[in-house]
């Protein structure tokens, strides 16, 4: 009896110990699950108002420049000048393959030249026939005048026919010459259009530079295979460099031709450029106008280089914006993760005016909201999150 009852509080005890184990492995369990299911964040306020200075980026380009394509099918035989090299107006940098074509043109040539031999033989001839003419036509003149001092009437008409005659031969003559030379100065400008068909043809084989400048870009090697409209070389001219920028059509109107504007590299240093050029039209899909800043002539920045162009400020004052790393697009969806007591909720926006850095938001948001600026990628709606520094 005394063991049965051992027996039954040994496993009383047991299960007691048993069950606050298992209790305790579960809360351990759920905390683990919860601190796993936690994910990190950071997160910004929103505003109202903010710095309204539009940054928008461009690249640095001359003023003058211009893409070199050929206008000719074949392989590089040679290049003549490297990158960062001076170029002159007219200087060959380029030649393609064009045997076939320069001699098609030594053809055309020889051609060319048989032909104007031709025309001046022929005038030569007919002239001489004219010449003979004239020397009957003036014999049978002065025949004519003997003839009237003689007296002798059948003498008279029958030079006076003789004359008539002549006079005619003289006129047949040049209407053949002209008629002859004409064919023949026909068969020679034919020939002169072939000939300077074929040079052009052969001379789009070299590629020259249309101004003098520099060599920015080479986009080929000796060897390679080109074709018609292939940019090969970009060729920018040594005074003057400018930047392109494209601005929202709301921020257009705030921009005039001669106003000064701050440019800045990705490493902070400032310079100053001037607006030369506002485009009349925005493009239909984005609705963004181009607008041409000119650099002073003594600046650093170097071709090809990115900077952000400083646009004057706006009066936002009234206006909810958020930082542009905090909106999340799926397809035709735009929203952000709203925190509220460490959950993160999405909360779908209606974007306005690109500042940048900085976008406005018509309606989703109010001033105070806290949204999630970094690491919203793994987010889901109604995830729990820490916010970190």
């Amino acid at each position: 009896m005394k063991k049965n009852i051992i027996v039954t509080i040994i496993v009383g005890i047991a299960v007691i110990v048993g069950g606050i184990f298992y209790k305790n492995t579960q809360a351990d369990l759920q905390e683990n699950n919860l601190q796993e299911s936690v994910k990190s964040v950071k997160v910004a306020n929103v505003e109202s108002g903010y710095d309204s200075t539009v940054a928008l980026r461009g690249v640095v380009k001359g003023a003058t420049e211009v893409h070199l394509a050929p206008k000719a099918q074949g392989r590089v035989t040679n290049i003549y000048k490297d990158i960062g090299e001076t170029v002159y107006k007219g200087q060959i940098i380029a030649t393609i393959d064009g045997s076939e074509l320069w001699a098609q043109t030594n053809v055309a040539k020889t051609g060319y030249e048989a032909a104007k031999d031709a025309t001046k033989k022929t005038r030569d001839y007919f002239d001489k026939q004219v010449s003979q003419a004239k020397k009957g036509r003036d014999l049978a003149k002065d025949a004519l005048e003997a003839a009237k001092q003689s007296g002798d009437n059948n003498a008279i008409a029958e030079a006076s026919a003789n004359y008539e005659l002549a006079k005619k031969a003289v006129s047949v003559a040049k209407k053949g010459r002209d008629l002859q030379t004409d064919i023949a100065k026909g068969q020679r400008d034919v020939a002169k259009s072939q000939l300077i068909a074929a040079q052009t043809m052969a001379s789009n084989t070299q590629l020259r530079a249309p101004f003098t400048g520099v060599l920015a870009q080479s986009n080929v090697e000796i060897g390679s295979l080109v074709s018609p409209q292939m940019p090969m070389f970009l060729i920018v001219g040594k005074a003057g460099k400018e930047v392109e920028i494209s601005v929202a059509s709301d921020e257009l109107g705030n921009l005039t031709v001669g106003q000064k504007v701050d440019i800045l590299t990705d490493e902070d240093e400032k310079s100053t450029g001037t607006i030369i050029a506002i485009s009349p039209m925005v493009d239909a899909h984005t609705r963004k106008g181009l607008v041409k800043v000119s650099l002073s002539d003594d600046d650093s920045l170097i071709l090809g280089e990115y900077v952000r162009v400083l646009l004057p400020e706006k009066d936002a004052t009234n206006e909810i914006t958020v930082p542009r790393s905090a909106l999340v697009r799926e397809y035709h969806d735009t929203f952000v993760f709203v925190v509220e007591d460490g959950v993160a909720f999405k909360k779908n926006v209606v974007v306005g005016a690109d500042y940048g850095e900085r976008i406005v938001i018509k309606e989703g948001l109010k001033k105070g909201d806290v949204i999630v600026v970094e690491g919203q990628q793994n987010l889901n709606d109604s995830d729990f999150v820490e916010i970190t520094q």
